[in-house]
């Protein structure tokens, strides 16, 4: 069975409250788990976003599935774009622009944004960083691979 990789978002030392949570589902279904735990980072996009994404396509399995939370979507995207072989990714409130584009070697992408993130709201107005709004507001693209659903 296929290896689940969970992703945190930047103000979570570890995903304990958020991606970590479906851990137990996952492990009861069969799959291997790996909690990727890059820690708490005030400017994940400079530096620990690149390492970890780097980790991910050193020790990730082919055809990962990906559960990512915030901060941890722009990781999954990075590490997909390094060559890891990741199959699905799982974006919860993702912290990417709405016209984000996927490596095409992923199969299936399902995105859970919410209108209510303000914080993600806030932080897609800052000029200077890469994050976007698509955990707000979803992808702005057709893309056949994606499933977006506002929660």
């Amino acid at each position: 069975m296929s290896q689940v990789i969970l992703l945190h978002g930047f103000a979570d030392f570890s995903g304990k409250y958020t991606t970590d949570l479906f851990r137990p589902y996952f492990e009861q279904a069969g799959y291997s788990v790996w909690e990727c735990d890059y820690g708490f980072t005030l400017f994940p996009t400079w530096g620990k976003n690149r390492k970890t994404a780097q980790r991910l396509v050193e020790e990730s399995e082919p055809r990962s599935i990906v559960v990512a939370h915030s901060n941890g979507a722009p990781i999954a995207k990075m590490a997909a774009d390094l060559g890891a072989r990741l199959d699905t990714l799982v974006l919860l409130s993702p912290a990417l622009d709405r016209d984000a584009r996927f490596a095409a070697h992923i199969r299936r992408i399902i995105i859970l944004y919410s209108p209510a993130d303000l914080p993600l709201s806030f932080a897609s107005l800052w000029p200077w960083h890469p994050w976007g709004a698509m955990g707000v507001a979803g992808p702005s693209y057709p893309d056949p691979r994606i499933e977006a659903y506002q929660v």
